[in-house]
């Protein structure tokens, strides 16, 4: 298969007009998981199944049972193989910073250990994105001083399509983590 294969497959699922899986998150996923237990090795790289991927993670994430939504969201995510892309990444970083509780060690672990960028000689290359997502997952575990950490490491890039380092919201959740633990 190749990529345009995925989404529009993906798209199909995400836009069908059934009323049973328009409205069942659980559903959607079903389908999903069934084409990526059938997916060879080769496609379950971010070059070829990517918005497959994208879209079992963030489906997982959505979901209301606590606590299984990110184990799930995960287990899609650890399913890529190879290096994964920055929209795979943002979207697992995403589900990071939204679970409850909040997963700040995982996220700061998954941005730490997926570098988009082979051969990277320190920190990789991330999405301003990515990032956001990542410091707005430690800010809400007030985690503050690792938030600024990863800032540090990640967010001088000299990426001049980038409005800031990250987002508006990102930078709330640490104002917020920093008056919650008493810090100017």
């Amino acid at each position: 298969a190749s990529r345009k294969t995925y989404q529009r497959l993906v798209f199909a699922i995400d836009n069908t007009r059934d009323p049973e899986l328009s409205v069942s998150c659980q559903k959607k996923a079903a389908l999903l998981e069934g084409v990526l237990s059938r997916m060879s090795e080769n496609d379950r790289r971010v070059e070829i199944g990517g918005p497959l991927f994208e879209s079992l993670i963030r489906i997982h994430g959505n979901s209301t049972a606590p606590g299984t939504s990110y184990q799930a969201a995960k287990m899609a995510f650890d399913s890529i193989i190879g290096p994964v892309n920055g929209a795979c990444l943002s979207t697992m970083l995403r589900v990071c910073s939204s679970a409850i509780p909040v997963k700040w060690e995982e996220a700061t672990m998954i941005l730490h250990s997926s570098d988009i960028v082979s051969k990277a000689r320190g920190p990789g290359l991330v999405s301003r994105r990515a990032l956001s997502y990542a410091v707005i997952a430690c800010a809400k575990a007030d985690q503050w001083a690792e938030a600024l950490t990863l800032i540090e490491l990640y967010g001088n890039q000299g990426n001049s399509e980038q409005s800031g380092i990250v987002s508006l919201s990102a930078v709330n959740s640490l104002i917020r983590a920093g008056g919650r633990s008493f810090r100017p």
